[in-house]
């Protein structure tokens, strides 16, 4: 049998972890070997972008749209669906995303999630407008090309842990992102929660068309959502 050699440093871990078990009311002494599991397990990577087959978001999105000929102000409902796996010409496989405001068309994406990242995709056949979401584990101040293009560079950045309340609840040790174009007026702030995902999304942007000049403001929140431990919630 393959020995298991412990630091000094992990077996005083070890030692608290004994401690809290035994004022949490558990019987009798653990064995090492058992306490070694459970500090191990203990230390496993929390998920903060869930992908299952069935997952469901819906937020609530308050949008305005202010140019020099008028405004317009719009709180409407979009819902974000993974459907399954699918099979990218590069990636190998994927999930599909099917993403829909209600009383439009629904438009898929593709995500491929590693270990080490989370990229986006528009299509299955090519990498053309893919982009890098995320960067894992997440820690705060990393900071990753989120994509490029000939007029700009997308720049993704962890910008702090926050408590963040919606109106699914309060959710505890949220990741706040950032998203930001290097030369245009753009930016992105959006919230992670724990086994949930996104729970909050903010987007600024301000575009010039026909020396006309447009900006949106659009705020959305989690208001319905699944896991897979209850994946009939919704």
């Amino acid at each position: 049998m393959r020995k298991i050699r412990l630091s000094i440093k992990s077996v005083k871990q070890i030692q608290g972890v004994r401690f809290a078990l035994h004022w949490l009311g558990s019987i009798g002494i653990l064995p090492v070997g058992l306490v070694a599991l459970l500090l191990f397990c203990s230390k496993e990577r929390v998920d903060y972008y869930p992908l299952f087959t069935g997952s469901i978001r819906v937020y609530q999105v308050d949008r305005t749209i202010i140019s020099e000929k008028d405004t317009s102000h719009r709180i409407l409902k979009q819902v974000t669906k993974v459907t399954g796996k699918a099979m990218h010409d590069y990636w190998d496989e994927v999930w599909q995303v099917v993403s829909q405001e209600v009383g439009s068309p629904p438009a898929a994406a593709y995500i491929r999630k590693t270990k080490s990242e989370i990229r986006l995709c528009p299509n299955l056949t090519d990498t053309a407008g893919e982009m890098k979401q995320l960067v894992l584990p997440l820690k705060i101040g990393n900071s990753w090309i989120v994509g490029v293009s000939p007029t700009d560079t997308l720049i993704g950045k962890v910008i702090g842990i926050e408590r963040v309340t919606v109106p699914v609840g309060e959710f505890d040790s949220c990741y706040k992102i950032e998203i930001k174009a290097k030369n245009a007026d753009f930016q992105r702030f959006f919230w992670l929660a724990k086994e949930i995902g996104i729970i909050k999304n903010e987007i600024k942007s301000v575009t010039t068309q026909d020396k006309t000049q447009r900006i949106i403001w659009e705020k959305g929140v989690l208001i319905k959502y699944n896991t897979k431990k209850t994946p009939t919630q919704i």
